[in-house]
């Protein structure tokens, strides 16, 4: 993935944060939006310190 594009990506989940935290469907949107896969999304949150929360499998609270 070209740096340009992660950057992009990690403003648009910080956009979408709230407290620190960020909804799973929002990061699956956020995934499709640029093209890559949920693993990306997951490895910048954690970069970014972002918890997910709202886990459509119930994995994440």
């Amino acid at each position: 993935m070209q740096e340009q594009n992660e950057g992009e990506i990690k403003k648009a989940l910080l956009a979408i944060s709230q407290d620190g935290r960020v909804r799973c469907p929002d990061c699956l949107a956020v995934a499709q939006q640029f093209n890559v896969k949920p693993i990306v999304i997951g490895r910048l949150c954690n970069e970014l310190k972002l918890k997910i929360c709202g886990c459509q499998l119930g994995c994440f609270k």
